[in-house]
């Protein structure tokens, strides 16, 4: 026997949806009476109708209500009230000159002074009669909203008897995800236009050294390979374009050219929102057989899944300066949509085989064994995945912007210029790089997982360096991460090293960048011998490969 929506707590006559009724008229009544208890003042203004007989508009005087405005301090009041105070400071001066060989003079004195500072505490932070009014009736209307909100939910749900209280529930809960990122949205919005607006007077001074970047990039491309290593090159680019310096408002900011002006948070959400379109791509591939199943053999031409993360940021920074993750979505999309194909082609195969068949013969030992051509059909499912480059892509798309171009290229050499962490190996990693930071299928359990690090590969027992000045928080063992270590700055940065082979500091010992901490391993939930590298500031984790230095060698 089904179980009726009255049982559940709402339907027709129901006590929840009754109740949600009541304390909304009440909150409603409630917020009247507020508002007419707020003072208000008569104000005569000019309305403007239009006769829709006529055709003609009119004017006419009439009078409004308009809430009162706090009164605020005249200035021969505020001159007042500062000869009052120059009079009472001075007054306890001599009054403190006179009281050190008297210790109940000064008893009352600091008496005096306490009630004194109690009074003006109160007076500064009470409240008037208008503020108190208006504070209520802001009260009032928070409630109403609330309770206008549970009416609504309970009236949907008696008028949708099909649908599910938890189910609603759920709804209404991803809607208020959506609409608390909106907001955050909409303030990261307003807070980079601001900055736009400021970075907008250095962008022709960054363009043109931009394009001497690139020039000195493409005509000089074996002497810079030599002095990327050491991290000089990055130095040089930096002392060079440092003159493109603009301050921002009154700060002391800096904005330099071939450095990324977006925020870390929107730089690693771009780059994020793109590895959640290839896992989702990855997964459609490993659920064809379910998805097309019956078929007697699946074909696999697959592309390789996956792009450089300062390809994509890189070109996303040329072409916007300054982006939050909510303006280059659409950009993200278009660039995964030209760079994958995914296409499942069914098909049938007429193939022969050899049938053997043995007839017994009249005398033991005598059997006749006869083969012939047999035609069969094979049903075939091919999934093909064609990839096209990113960097192709990105290439086409800046044809013909010289500008963007340019900075493209320095972006390409300067990396971002958000390098804060020194190289954790003594090696070029950055082509060593096994999985990196962001969705992805985990290669253990096969579920989808947010991979909070970077993992580089390299064989068991490469020495790790220190990637920063600080102190070892944690020098332990764990399931997940084997041999780890976790190394934070006197900024508040942390750096973790995961499933090392063994360590070569402890738990509370400080280090410098450039010191042999451990060797690389497989201990932990590993599948191969690497170093996972993670990167956090607090309890925020952030792209490890923008903000650590390359190796050499």
């Amino acid at each position: 026997m089904s179980e009726s929506r009255s049982d559940k707590g709402s339907g027709p006559g129901n006590k929840k949806l009754s109740r949600a009724q009541k304390m909304y008229e009440r909150a409603r009544r409630d917020t009247e009476r507020a508002q007419n208890r707020v003072p208000h003042n008569t104000r005569i203004v000019i309305e403007r109708q239009f006769d829709e007989e006529t055709g003609q508009a009119s004017r006419r005087l009439t009078t409004t209500q308009v809430l009162k405005k706090r009164r605020r301090q005249t200035p021969l009041q505020k001159a007042v009230r500062k000869s009052f105070l120059e009079g009472r400071y001075y007054v306890h001066g001599k009054i403190s000159e006179n009281e050190q060989d008297n210790a109940g003079l000064e008893a009352a004195h600091k008496t005096e002074e306490a009630g004194e500072d109690v009074l003006r505490f109160v007076r500064v932070n009470r409240r008037d009669k208008t503020s108190r009014r208006k504070r209520e009736l802001e009260k009032a209307r928070y409630r109403e909203r609330r309770a206008e909100g549970e009416y609504r939910y309970r009236k949907y749900l008696d008028d949708n008897p099909d649908v599910s209280e938890k189910m609603a529930r759920k709804k209404i809960q991803k809607e208020q995800v959506k609409k608390h990122y909106a907001r955050l949205f909409r303030k990261r919005a307003k807070e980079t236009k601001q900055a736009a607006d400021t970075t907008t007077k250095a962008t022709q001074k960054t363009i043109i050294i931009a394009k001497k970047l690139a020039e000195i990039a493409r005509d000089h491309a074996v002497g810079i390979g030599a002095l990327t290593g050491g991290g000089l090159f990055f130095m040089l680019i930096t002392s060079m374009i440092s003159s493109c310096g603009a301050m921002l408002g009154s700060g002391t900011t800096t904005i330099m050219a071939g450095a990324y002006q977006s925020m870390p948070i929107d730089i690693d959400a771009a780059e994020d929102s793109m590895k959640l379109k290839e896992m989702y791509l990855q997964n459609d591939i490993n659920d064809t057989e379910t998805v097309y199943p019956g078929y007697d053999e699946y074909v696999y031409n697959l592309g390789h899944i996956g792009h450089d993360p300062f390809t994509l940021v890189n070109y996303l920074s040329a072409v916007y300066g300054i982006f939050t993750s909510w303006d280059v979505e659409t950009d993200v999309q278009t660039l995964f949509d030209e760079m994958y194909t995914l296409t499942f082609t069914p098909s049938e195969e007429t193939r022969t085989r050899t049938v053997t068949t043995v007839t017994p013969g009249d005398m033991p030992g005598e059997d006749i064994v006869t083969s012939e051509e047999e035609e069969y059909t094979v049903s075939i499912m091919t999934v093909t995945l064609t990839v096209k480059p990113l960097e192709d892509i990105v290439n086409d798309k800046l044809a013909g912007n010289d500008e963007a171009q340019a900075l493209y290229q320095t972006y390409g050499v300067t990396r971002g210029a958000l390098q804060r962490f020194w190289s954790p190996l003594n090696l070029d990693w950055g082509s060593r790089i096994s999985c990196y930071y962001g969705y992805r299928v985990h290669p253990i359990s096969g579920e989808n997982q947010f991979h909070r690090g970077l993992d580089i590969a390299v064989p068991e027992g490469t020495e790790l360096m220190a990637a920063m000045d600080g102190t070892v928080m944690y020098a332990r063992y764990d399931d997940s991460y084997g041999n780890y270590i976790v190394i934070t700055d006197e900024n508040g940065y942390s750096v973790r090293y995961a499933h090392m082979s063994s360590l070569s500091v402890s738990e509370g010992q400080t280090v410098t960048h450039g010191e042999l901490v451990g060797y690389s391993g497989n201990t932990g939930g590993s599948t191969g011998p690497h170093l996972h590298l993670e990167c956090t500031y607090g309890a925020d984790y952030y792209n490890p490969i923008f903000y650590f230095m390359n190796g050499s060698g």
